[in-house]
């Protein structure tokens, strides 16, 4: 679990800090909100970076897309398109004016990869987005990225397929520049990212249970949870979570998590899909919530409690 703890917050977040044991362990005995050192951490978090996808690019993309080129010509080697992202023949435009020659811009392979990547940055982009809210927990960032895996056999099988649902800007270039698409080339890097993503995240599905356990504590079960690395009693814990799970009074209290936090996700794919970032920022912290519902319970769910605020303070 401690191995898993560290792999997660260095590829969810490059500038996270995992938290030493012995002061997790702490936290879980005092039944404390997660220290403002760990908000801070995942509030400051960054993206995830995938180093087999990277292609090397001899200009700044944001001092391009900042450049209001004067108009020209289009070249007869160089097709344009009607995307709203960068296009080769500004590219060529803007580096001309400072005086550089990249004579890249005219060879059909290489657009091709500057195309790809494009398309596949934007998806790297969004999940990058939805990994960064405000104390996001453990258990939401793995459900995004194992749903991000998966796409990635879609888009893998849509590149085969040579229809590009997915890769919109390089099916406008080579249909306007009528090149044969280099499949094999993108497939194989396609399955590069998953093999990467699954190889980094693997340690963490096997903890899904344990993870997904602040949120649902109503339908888990016992055997497929680690309790280890938070020094629980084992029969005290099963005890008090069968109790917890027969007792209206308490068992609501994660029915009506649940019913708020499905508000939260709707208000942020709302605002994701609009593309309001400042207003996804004003979105209330998941965790204040998962924190509250267990803090509510009376201390004759100690065990059960001490999981919670356990995993939150290792993750939150």
């Amino acid at each position: 679990m401690s191995s898993s703890q560290s792999s997660l917050k260095s590829s969810a977040s490059k500038s996270s800090s995992a938290s030493s044991a012995s002061s997790s362990q702490s936290s879980l005995k005092d039944h404390k909100q997660p220290s403002k050192d760990r908000q801070n951490a995942v509030k400051n978090s960054n993206s995830i970076t995938i180093t087999d996808v990277s292609f090397a690019m001899k200009f700044n993309l944001a001092d391009i897309r900042a450049t209001q080129p004067k108009k020209t010509p289009p070249s007869a080697n160089v097709p344009t398109t009607k995307t709203n992202g960068v296009k080769p023949i500004e590219i060529k435009t803007f580096l001309n004016e400072k005086g550089i020659d990249h004579p890249e811009l005219e060879e059909d392979k290489w657009l091709q990869k500057f195309y790809f990547m494009v398309d596949i940055t934007m998806k790297l982009y969004k999940l990058n987005i939805k990994l960064r809210g405000k104390g996001v927990p453990a258990y939401a960032l793995l459900e995004e990225v194992v749903g991000f895996e998966k796409k990635l056999l879609i888009f893998s099988e849509d590149m085969e397929s040579d229809k590009l649902l997915y890769f919109r800007n390089l099916k406008q270039y080579c249909d306007e520049a009528n090149a044969n698409i280099v499949i094999n080339y993108f497939c194989i890097t396609i399955k590069k990212m998953k093999n990467e993503f699954a190889k980094r995240f693997e340690q963490f599905k096997t903890n899904k249970s344990t993870l997904a356990f602040i949120v649902n504590p109503l339908n888990t079960n016992t055997h497929e949870i680690n309790i280890e690395p938070f020094e629980i009693d084992a029969g005290s814990f099963q005890m008090q979570l069968l109790d917890l799970k027969n007792k209206d009074l308490w068992s609501d209290k994660f029915i009506e998590l649940k019913s708020k936090l499905e508000e939260l996700e709707v208000q942020k794919c709302m605002h994701v899909a609009e593309n309001k970032w400042t207003a996804l920022k004003e979105i209330p912290r998941v965790e204040e919530f998962i924190f509250d519902a267990w803090n509510s319970l009376p201390e004759c769910y100690s065990e059960v409690k001490k999981l919670a605020f356990g995993v939150l303070a290792s993750f939150g």
